[in-house]
């Protein structure tokens, strides 16, 4: 290669070269406030536990894997379930949620009015 080509690739990698260390000082600092964001959404206290009110939105889905929540004390709430004969579970919370696990999440106000969560309880056996 030229010495005159060899100055142009250099000048034009030299923009490229800066950007990247700037992008490695922005990742930094974005890692910084990721990581003091992080425990605030699940908290080493809670050994990752995620809030009730972030778990039971009408038309979230529960996970496949639910075991609990915070309440907004901060206390753990278990998981209210039901094992069905097919091998799924039924959970409901606070008396007016319903889901089966890795399903949409259903707010019906109250569960002892509700129709549908009782033809899902009857399907699932309880």
């Amino acid at each position: 290669m030229s010495p005159r080509r060899l100055a142009v690739a250099a000048l034009l990698l030299l923009p490229l070269a800066a950007c990247g260390d700037e992008t490695g000082a922005d990742s930094a600092g974005s890692d910084t406030s990721t990581a003091s964001e992080s425990p605030s959404a699940s908290s080493p206290s809670a050994g990752g536990v995620p809030a009730c009110a972030d778990v039971w939105v009408d038309g979230a889905t529960l996970p496949e894997q639910y075991a609990g929540c915070l309440d907004d004390s901060g206390e753990k709430v278990p998981a209210d379930a039901t094992q069905c004969a097919t091998g799924a579970r039924l959970v409901t919370y606070d008396e007016r949620f319903y889901a089966m696990t890795g399903h949409v999440v259903n707010d019906e106000g109250s569960l002892a009015d509700s129709t549908s969560y009782a033809s899902a309880k009857a399907s699932c056996g309880g």
